[in-house]
């Protein structure tokens, strides 16, 4: 730590102008987007990433040229390579700043990964977001702390809810049916990936943090956040993944549900515009379902279907029979409790919006 504490003896003598936002997770989709965001505001900007997606999936994963990217264009923005799970480092860093805000988007977000590590999976989530969180607690207890977590805290609960299959998708038969699926889900009586445990966990304190120590904390479990400079994989972040298999033209392997599983999807700039609106009304241990919702719902086939005949690009596919653990038949958000408490906000960014960004930027990538 003596070259990161050196760097805050430097950080106190210059003029106290900027308000300060710090993120886990900097480098990734989420946290790379909310960054450059406020960056562009003039606001500091402190990260905490060690680009743990390299470790997890892999160089093309990794999000180190994301760090470097926001390094070079905003003098404002440090990032620290510390891991979440190291308790008395990130307690270092976090004794010597003041945000306003504290975005907690670092997670390992892979179904797979985690039943092959479970241990690393559990670090990440659980207990990293248990070190935010008192981080949070000893040194600014005042502070906005947004959570982001995810829809598998659900388990496959929401493959109990009646469906029909159509050519291109499944479809929810019952009430669900162009509404999806809110806040209260049951999140018990399901089977759950050890990934979607580790969430659970983390989802559970961020409220209970809020409902018990009186801080500002609101949880977001989000569908499928996507958006350009997304480091996605075959492991984690299914459009973006497609989009960039259609592009370079690579190999993508259907796994599970007949390519008919469906998922809503969300453009980082609508979740951006939340957070916004989330400063300026906090909650105190409130969760919130975050999604695309309806419109924005996609299956796989219609996904392929849709890049072929809009865009031209073909997808060399392939199908593996056996779906991943826990995993959703069908899963779009409703957002109803959202827009109660934010009835400014709204998804504004349609699906074809996001696959233009999509691939405008698999494009610029290659």
């Amino acid at each position: 730590m003596e070259k990161q504490s050196l760097f805050f003896k430097k950080l106190v003598i210059v003029e106290v102008r900027y308000q300060t936002v710090l993120i886990t997770g900097a480098g990734g989709l989420v946290g790379g987007n909310i960054a450059e965001h406020y960056l562009k505001l003039g606001l500091r900007v402190i990260g905490i990433d060690d680009d743990s997606r390299r470790r997890f999936f892999g160089e093309s994963a990794g999000t180190s040229w994301r760090i470097s990217q926001l390094e070079e264009n905003f003098r404002n923005f440090t990032n620290f390579k510390t891991n979440i799970a190291d308790k008395s480092a990130l307690f270092e860093i976090c004794s010597q700043v003041e945000p306003h805000l504290v975005v907690h988007a670092a997670a390992q977000p892979s179904h797979d990964f985690a039943a092959k590590n479970v241990y690393t999976d559990f670090e990440a989530n659980a207990i990293g977001t248990l070190n935010m969180l008192e981080a949070s607690r000893k040194f600014f207890p005042e502070v906005n702390f947004i959570h982001f977590s995810t829809n598998k805290v659900y388990g496959d609960s929401v493959n109990s809810i009646p469906f029909v299959e159509k050519d291109l998708r499944f479809e929810y038969s019952n009430e669900k049916l162009g509404v999806g699926i809110d806040e209260n889900q049951s999140i018990d009586q399901s089977r759950h990936s050890l990934f979607g445990v580790s969430k659970v966990f983390a989802d559970l304190a961020v409220q209970e943090y809020g409902l018990n120590f009186g801080m500002r904390t609101t949880v977001l479990r989000g569908g499928c956040l996507t958006g350009p400079h997304h480091s996605s994989s075959e492991a984690h972040g299914f459009l973006s993944y497609l989009v960039r298999s259609a592009v370079n033209n690579v190999p993508y392997k259907i796994i599970g549900y007949l390519g008919k599983q469906v998922r809503d999807n969300i453009h980082t700039d609508d979740v951006i515009c939340l957070i916004d609106k989330i400063l300026e009304k906090p909650n105190y241990g409130d969760v919130f379902n975050l999604g695309g919702g309806f419109s924005n719902s996609i299956s796989i086939l219609e996904m392929i279907d849709l890049l072929k005949k809009n865009f031209g690009l073909n997808v060399n596919s392939s199908y593996v029979e056996t779906e991943r653990f826990g995993d959703h038949r069908i899963y779009y958000t409703s957002n109803q409790k959202l827009v109660n408490r934010y009835p400014k906000w709204q998804v504004r960014k349609s699906i074809f919006d996001i696959v233009e960004d999509l691939i405008k930027e698999w494009e610029n990538r290659k």
